[in-house]
């Protein structure tokens, strides 16, 4: 019997939650003959068992077979394996590689990693300022001695736009960090906190747009009545 090893193409990434369709090539002395058989095991990134020695598809062609991995079964970030065997005959071809998976289905680049750096440095220090200016600003009126409203505070309105701000820059952050640890090992351990964080960020967000521009618009209507008192020189709390 004889046994070949081979070193099929690695490298290969795909998109996350879309349908993987892995085609294997087997080779005796061209192509497989029709009567070969292929069985394939694939194990997710955590060595969850997908595919275990299932019988892959030949093509009509007979130049590679396939196998499918559903949409639930690429939900995983990472490097999937692929394993078994190819025989034909006399013949027994190892089947041993590995691809990827990423929420774009591409690899970023060394120019891309660095430039994905650059930005997420800058928008943690862009949410740090707009952060601290939303704390920092005041909003509560202005007041007499005798607690009496003297003045509205206009700010308040630049505060709630900075703290808005802020979350969205957070949001925005988190994908960042999401993207990165994807690209590099230091941080991949941490891939599925960042991807968790983003997903919940960005569910919250709509809410908290919304009730921004309510406050907003409640405060607002309120801020334009205490003005006509002003006005009028009555009292104001």
């Amino acid at each position: 019997m004889g046994i070949f090893l081979v070193a099929l193409i690695s490298g290969l990434t795909f998109q996350q939650s879309i349908e993987v369709d892995i085609k294997i090539v087997c080779i005796n002395a061209g192509y497989c003959t029709s009567s070969a058989v292929c069985n394939v095991s694939i194990f997710a990134p955590d060595q969850t068992t997908l595919l275990d020695g299932i019988q892959a598809t030949q093509a009509a062609s007979l130049a590679f077979y396939n196998v499918t991995l559903n949409s639930t079964q690429t939900v995983q970030i990472g490097e999937y394996s692929v394993g078994g065997f190819c025989k034909d005959g006399s013949v027994t071809q190892l089947i041993d590689f590995s691809f990827d998976v990423t929420p774009t289905g591409k690899v970023l680049t060394t120019g891309d990693s660095i430039l994905t750096t650059v930005l997420t440095v800058g928008v943690f220090f862009m949410f740090l300022f707009t952060f601290w200016g939303g704390l920092v600003l005041p909003f509560k009126n202005k007041r007499n001695d005798a607690s009496e409203i003297i003045e509205i505070e206009k700010l308040k309105y630049f505060k709630i736009v900075l703290l808005t701000l802020s979350y969205t820059l957070l949001v925005w952050l988190s994908n960042l960090l999401f993207t990165l640890s994807i690209s590099f090992s230091l941080l991949s351990q941490m891939t599925g906190f960042f991807q968790m964080t983003f997903e919940i960020l960005l569910a919250f967000s709509y809410v908290v747009f919304v009730v921004t521009i309510i406050f907003m618009f409640v405060l607002g209507w309120r801020d334009l009545k205490l003005r006509e008192l002003l006005l009028r020189g009555l009292p104001a709390r």
